[in-house]
């Protein structure tokens, strides 16, 4: 059977998803599939400062524009995907995970007419704390979709134990527009002066870009960093440390930032949220990448910064660690909670010269090049003919499955 119609839900969309869903709307007119996208609010309290107001250029609606989806009742919303979906009826349903009920009951009209469903997650076994009462009826659920597009690596495993065959699990959801950094980084690079100076950045400096959320470990960094600047200091003068995002421990860290730095020659300097594309500026211009977290489900920043050709140290709790960070080839990986270890490789990176930085640098570029807007899109297309070659019939058109 061929697929003619894929319709995706999303809770929210942001700048990250618009290339990809793009790239995969392009695909689907080239293969004659129609494909439409629901939003169902316009964004989501914790993630509001990272939405933009760009032009979709494929099918989207959102249901509840201007809107927060925290505010909206689920079984309001629920009516308004009920909607949505009995007039679109696609032949494979794209749900956004498990956690929010809408997708739960997504998910049952989908069982209730007979459309098989792909489950997007980037969820991992270790980006939280487990706990197994709540694990089996995650499980109960999980197994019963049809198909899985997962982050990478770790995702699958996760999604493996909770019930889902590995032949039924594709991976390659969590990419970005590799060719827009690439090309913009390259760019900056032949007035790297320039850049320094619009944004007043130093000359060598290691950069983290995020949201300033405990489980970031920002505090963490700082600290290492201070190890390392006083480690250095006594050698040559200390890289900076460039912070480029906003959130709730901000103000805290700032005070202990302004509480260490000017020690050793330190240069702690936060710049608030910075977005595209003005974010490949510091990119294109840092030695290196640091992301500290001890819980994070993914790590899109580590594909902006391979992109740019940056060598990277990741925490091994970040998802993509698995797939995009080969130890001692485009960058390190440390235990976040080992901040003298992280101390040690910043040490090492300052150390190795700029030509060994570039060539780790080009090795990620390499890499990366592999996890891009075709690969979503081919990525897409082969879990919903996965959906549809193993659609759980003992499932389709159970009349005893609720509307809501």
């Amino acid at each position: 059977m061929k697929v003619e119609r894929i319709v995706f839900v999303h809770p929210f969309l942001l700048h990250y998803h618009l290339p990809r869903l793009q790239a995969l709307a392009e695909e689907c007119r080239k293969a004659g599939i129609l494909f439409h996208n629901i939003e169902l609010a316009s964004h989501m309290g914790t993630y509001r400062s990272f939405v933009e107001n760009a032009q979709t250029r494929f099918s989207n609606v959102t249901l509840f524009p201007k809107q927060s989806l925290e505010s909206i009742p689920t079984n309001r919303t629920w009516l308004s995907l009920r909607k949505s979906l009995d007039e679109l009826r696609p032949d494979v349903l794209f749900i956004y995970g498990y956690s929010l009920g809408v997708m739960r009951s997504a998910k049952f009209w989908a069982e209730r007419h007979g459309i098989p469903t792909v489950m997007i997650s980037d969820s991992n076994e270790f980006d939280k704390r487990r706990y197994r009462i709540l694990e089996f009826p995650k499980s109960l659920f999980v197994s019963r979709v049809d198909a899985a597009f997962v982050g990478g690596t770790n995702s699958s495993l996760y999604l493996e134990k909770l019930g889902i065959p590995r032949q039924r699990i594709v991976l390659g959801y969590d990419v970005i527009d590799n060719r827009a950094f690439c090309q913009q980084a390259d760019q900056n690079r032949t007035r790297i002066i320039e850049v320094r100076h619009k944004w007043n950045l130093p000359e060598s400096y290691f950069l983290y870009v995020g949201r300033i959320i405990k489980e970031k470990n920002l505090r963490g960094l700082l600290d290492a960093y201070m190890e390392y600047a006083e480690s250095i200091g006594r050698k040559s003068v200390p890289w900076s440390l460039v912070i480029c995002g906003s959130g709730p421990e901000e103000e805290e860290l700032r005070q202990h930032a302004h509480s260490v730095s000017g020690q050793s020659g330190a240069s702690i300097l936060f710049y608030g949220p910075v977005h595209q594309p003005d974010i490949i500026d510091f990119y294109s211009a840092a030695s290196c990448f640091v992301l500290p977290s001890i819980s994070e489900s993914w790590g899109l920043v580590i594909n902006e910064a391979m992109a740019c050709g940056l060598p990277v140290i990741s925490s091994r709790k970040a998802g993509c660690a698995a797939d995009l960070v080969k130890d001692g080839v485009t960058g390190w990986l440390f235990d976040p909670f080992d901040l003298h270890e992280l101390a040690r490789l910043m040490l090492n990176v300052h150390s190795v010269g700029s030509s060994a930085r570039i060539e780790m640098g080009e090795q990620g570029r390499h890499l990366i090049s592999e996890w891009g807007l075709e690969r979503f899109s081919q990525g897409a297309l082969e879990s919903a003919q996965v959906a549809l070659r193993h659609r759980n019939r003992s499932w389709g058109c159970r009349k005893d499955i609720p509307e809501s």
